[in-house]
């Protein structure tokens, strides 16, 4: 068997917990990210957002990240996002304007 494409860990800590993304993180994964996320986000407690090892992004899991940050604006909870993706990934962002939503 391969290895899975794209891979969604949230780890639970005592002040926020973390939600890491890796692998391919494209359109045709999206859903299943999503599904994945589904029910474990507690929108009472701060959530920090990582990119590590990003093999491939493209704008859907952009969408999904800034709908996700609304919601949690919507509770007042705080919610940040972190990237760490290559110059290439972040010039995507870049010119789809999107490249100020993100910390590095």
């Amino acid at each position: 068997m391969s290895p899975a494409a794209y891979s969604v860990n949230v780890l639970k800590g005592t002040t926020f917990n973390t939600i890491e993304l890796n692998g391919s993180l494209i359109i045709n994964h999206i859903e299943n990210i999503y599904n994945e996320l589904n029910g474990k986000i507690d929108f009472a407690k701060k959530h920090i957002v990582e990119l590590k090892e990003v093999d491939g992004i493209d704008l859907t899991i952009v969408q999904l990240l800034l709908s996700l940050r609304k919601e949690f604006i919507n509770y007042g909870t705080d919610f940040e996002i972190k990237l760490d993706v290559t110059d290439e990934q972040r010039q995507l962002l870049k010119n789809s304007g999107f490249d100020s939503q993100f910390q590095n």
